[in-house]
C-alpha cells in the first residue's frame, strides 16, 4: 500500500526572505541624506575613489546600502581620510 503524495505548504517566512534577499540599492539623494552630505559631494567622492563606487542600474546611479554603511563605519579604506576632513558624517 503506497502513501499519498505529500504536498508541501508554502512557508511564508521562506517566501519573505527570498523576496527580500536582494541588497538594497540607494538613490543619490538617499545616500546624501543618509551621510549628511550633498549629492554632488557623493558623486565627486565616488569618482575620486574616496567613497564606494556606484553600481549601474540601467541608466540610473545607485549605491549598495551595505557599502555605504561600511563606509560610514569606516570599514571602507578611504572613509577615515574623508571623515577626518568632514565632521558632518553621522555615525551608524
Amino acid at each position: 500500500m503506497s502513501s499519498p503524495p505529500q504536498t508541501t505548504k508554502p512557508d511564508p517566512l521562506r517566501a519573505y526572505l527570498i523576496a527580500h534577499a536582494r541588497e538594497a540599492l540607494l538613490r543619490p539623494q538617499e545616500v546624501a541624506e543618509l551621510i549628511g552630505m550633498s549629492v554632488s559631494w557623493v558623486y565627486q567622492e565616488a569618482k575620486d575613489g574616496r567613497f564606494p563606487p556606484q553600481v549601474g542600474f540601467m541608466s540610473a546611479a545607485r549605491w549598495r546600502l551595505s557599502e555605504v554603511r561600511a563606509w560610514m563605519r569606516q570599514d571602507w579604506p578611504e572613509a577615515a581620510k574623508v571623515a577626518a576632513s568632514s565632521r558632518r558624517i553621522r555615525a551608524v
